[in-house]
């Protein structure tokens, strides 16, 4: 499939099951996530998988855009291992 054929098919998700999330398929996307570039290939991301109910309550304060979801891959970066720029741009 080409990137036009993918992105002419893309969608938005914002209706969810309550199904959980079978392990293998976060196992997937974390090691496309670990085995995908960063600058300078820091890898300062810094990813974590919101599943508990306390921890979506917390997701659910900061944002309505949820919708349900029954797990959260919540993407932060380490900044003092983050790649910057050195011209002050």
């Amino acid at each position: 499939m080409s990137f036009l054929d993918l992105a002419t098919k893309r969608f938005s998700v914002r209706s969810y099951t309550s199904q959980p999330v079978e392990a293998e398929k976060i196992d997937a996307i974390l090691e496309c996530a670990r085995l995908a570039p960063t600058a300078g290939n820091t890898q300062s991301q810094r990813i974590r998988v919101l599943a508990d109910q306390e921890s979506l309550a917390k997701v659910d304060e900061s944002t309505r855009c949820r919708f349900g979801a029954p797990l959260v891959f919540m993407i932060c970066y380490d900044e003092d291992a983050c790649w910057k720029r050195f011209d002050g741009a």
